[in-house]
């Protein structure tokens, strides 16, 4: 008992002395010495007493923070974040700016200024995108104030902009349709009366143009092309020029709809071929060395042209031509009467070029022919020429052999003095055998010759390939530039959306299960690359230009890529391959059906085997191969053929999806198959939908309905 008395009197002198001095080290000192004793509690009320007033004297976000951290009950809690309040709003009013407004509702996320900030956000927000009166400021604007006092200016600007960007598409385009298009979708557009001019003009034109093609004279439209050198049917009248003039490509004429044909297969030397004009003018048709006739029947052989021939059609009637041709794959059934053609380029028709005039100077016979024909055709090798056999009638098998060793060693003659390199082709690695089945000297020394001229043929090779790459290297820069210059590219919008499908979309399968992605703003080509673009890429670093099908290069999607070889596009363009949640997102434009286009994907919409439309609906056209990009109406995001014509290469490996949300998702690290998406023209309408993916990519693979489109770093 004695000593609790002593004890508390001691506290008691400490605690008045501890007062007195009023320290905020006096009264930690006491609250570490006396944790249970009488006078504590007063010891804390005053030590926090202290504290705030020593808080308010420095008034900075830093102390008031600080005592919010060190007195998190405090009786003064409202009354430090009611001043944090005050000075973090302060501090952003005096920066004034985005990003000092956006700091504060980020640390102060229930402030009595919080309705102020976002009206001061909205203000610099708009100010901005008002300061640079761009498309993309006003989307940006809108992205981040979703539910502005502005956003009904915003998309009022919008408009105007959007309407401003059509007329100069419109302007640029010049054809009738635009403007008709134009008037019905912006009736009170400022341009009305201009875009009104501007079709008449070009009515005027088009109705002259028209009245000289029905009459047919070249001079007449020539005189058209001086007096109107701005109008924009000058391609036209310059085209109907070369069509009455030198002529045209058969396979050009077709492509533009110019002509249509009916084929007949005539064995293995001619192919029959009736042409019909569908322009009101005289017009020249080449069917150029190399031609290629494809069957309708796959077990039938392809056949190629041997020697041009040229038709003029000058009525619109009928007109039916016998061409030369050879035979291009071995193993196929000869055509007859019964059997049709499409007429397309060859893969090789370079090189047939240049074979098919030399075997007609060298007068060799059928079987020389056939076999040179084979050799740059099937890259065909000694036993694969021994297909070609004569046998009776009864016969079934056996049969003497067509092409034999002298057929074949004149035939590699003819074939290396066109400048093919017959020392790459399989024939090459068979001169041994047709050697020893030569007899005459002068037979063997053509093996011999051509044995003795490999080592300076490859000596050559490899003498020019420094100064060819050297020259390849120089002229990358530029090329890449020009390239450049050609991607147009699409805006596409940071956001979130559902990535795969339904339960209950049609045609659904197991690895389209629905999650949530977030994504940034990015850049993506507005068509798939074409032709035209990626040849400029292999012309500049040397690599093989990929195989047309015969279907035409230009603007239409290349093919016969892999996915490394779209890489190496995109990589040397400093670009890359969208990644599968990108394309879907791209592809969607704030869509949730199953295509762009909403619950149904018609062939006027898209280029996909219209015999297979979704969901039942009506069957369309099956066009049977590609077409030129952008022929059919843009997502609302822009971008072209998302859904058909070819499929296209995504950067990801193939994998099941993550059932979780995700921020700018990349797919896996490794896996065996690549992405692609979209659906082709080889493909029914339920394999274009937006959600559809592919899992047996392998990178390497290569296909006539495989193409790719790029995403921008910028």
């Amino acid at each position: 008992m004695l000593l609790s008395t002593m004890s508390f009197g001691q506290s008691k002198r400490t605690w008045e002395k501890t007062k007195t001095l009023n320290t905020i080290t006096g009264y930690e000192n006491f609250i570490k010495k006396y944790p249970d004793k009488k006078y504590t509690a007063l010891a804390k009320q005053n030590l926090e007493e202290l504290t705030f007033s020593i808080v308010k004297e420095e008034n900075t976000i830093e102390s008031y923070e600080s005592f919010l951290q060190q007195w998190k009950n405090s009786s003064y809690t409202s009354e430090a974040n009611k001043r944090l309040d005050e000075l973090y709003f302060n501090k952003a009013e005096a920066e004034g700016a985005i990003q000092s407004y956006e700091s504060f509702l980020q640390h102060r996320k229930n402030s009595s200024y919080t309705f102020e900030a976002n009206k001061r956000l909205d203000d610099l927000y708009f100010n901005k995108a008002e300061a640079e009166g761009t498309i993309p400021s006003y989307e940006s604007f809108l992205q981040h104030r979703k539910n502005s006092s502005y956003t009904s200016e915003a998309n009022k600007r919008l408009s105007i902009l959007y309407m401003e960007r059509d007329w100069i598409k419109t302007i640029e385009t010049n054809e009738i349709i635009e403007y008709e298009r134009f008037l019905r979708q912006y009736a009170n557009s400022p341009h009305i009366q201009e875009a009104i001019v501007r079709k008449q003009l070009l009515g005027k034109q088009w109705d002259e143009l028209e009245g000289l093609l029905k009459k047919g004279s070249v001079q007449s439209l020539k005189d058209y092309c001086k007096k109107n050198y701005e109008s924009p049917y000058l391609p036209k009248a310059r085209a109907a020029i070369q069509d009455m003039e030198g002529g045209r490509d058969i396979v050009d004429l077709l492509d533009d709809g110019k002509i249509e044909i009916k084929t007949q297969g005539q064995g293995i030397e001619t192919v029959s071929v009736s042409i019909r004009k569908l322009v009101p003018y005289p017009i020249t048709v080449r069917v150029p060395v190399g031609s290629f006739f494809v069957p309708a029947s796959e077990l039938v052989q392809d056949m190629v042209t041997t020697a041009q021939c040229n038709v003029l059609l000058s009525g619109n009637d009928w007109q039916t031509v016998t061409v030369s041709a050879a035979c291009a794959n071995r193993a196929k059934a000869i055509p007859r009467s019964y059997h049709s053609f499409t007429i397309q380029r060859s893969p090789h028709q370079d090189e047939l070029a240049r074979l098919l005039p030399a075997l007609d100077k060298a007068g060799v016979n059928f079987a020389t022919r056939q076999a040179a024909v084979w050799i740059v055709t099937d890259n065909a090798d000694y036993s694969d020429l021994g297909e070609l056999v004569i046998r009776s009638q009864a016969a079934i098998f056996g049969g003497a052999r067509v092409i034999n060793e002298v057929a074949a060693a004149h035939a590699m003659k003819i074939c290396s003095d066109a400048g093919i390199d017959i020392y790459s082709k399989l024939i090459w690695s068979d001169r041994q055998v047709i050697f020893a089945g030569l007899e005459d000297d002068k037979l063997k020394k053509i093996i011999k010759d051509l044995q003795a001229e490999e080592a300076t043929f490859r000596a050559k090779l490899q003498a020019e390939e420094p100064a060819a790459r050297a020259k390849l290297q120089a002229e990358e820069p530029a090329a890449r530039a020009k390239l450049k210059a050609f991607i147009e590219w699409a805006t596409i919008p940071a956001g979130t959306f559902t990535m795969g499908s339904p339960p209950s979309e049609v045609g659904r399968e197991a690895g389209e299960t629905k999650h949530l992605v977030t994504l940034a703003a990015f850049k993506m080509s507005k068509y798939e690359v074409t032709f035209e673009q990626y040849d400029l890429f292999c012309n500049a670093t040397g690599r093989g230009r990929p195989n047309d099908a015969g279907w035409g290069r230009g603007k239409r999607p290349v093919i016969n890529v892999s996915w490394n070889d779209a890489v190496a596009f995109a990589d040397w363009m400093g670009c890359r391959l969208p990644t599968e949640a990108e394309w879907e997102y791209a592809c969607r434009a704030g869509t949730k059906t199953p295509f762009n286009t909403g619950d149904n994907l018609t062939t006027l919409q898209a280029n996909y085997n219209g015999n297979y439309p979704y969901s039942n609906n009506a069957k369309g056209e099956g066009r049977e191969k590609t077409m030129l990009v952008g022929s059919f109406s843009p997502n609302a995001w822009g971008l072209y053929d998302m859904h058909g014509n070819v499929w296209e290469w995504c950067s990801d490996w193939y994998d099941d999806y993550s059932t979780g949300a995700q921020n700018d998702p990349k797919g896996p690290a490794t896996g065996s198959f690549r992405v692609f998406r979209g659906g082709s023209w080889i493909n029914g309408a339920l394999r274009c939908r937006s959600a559809f993916r592919i899992n047996f990519g392998s990178p390497v693979s290569r296909n006539g309905y495989m193409g790719f489109r790029l995403v921008s770093p910028e």
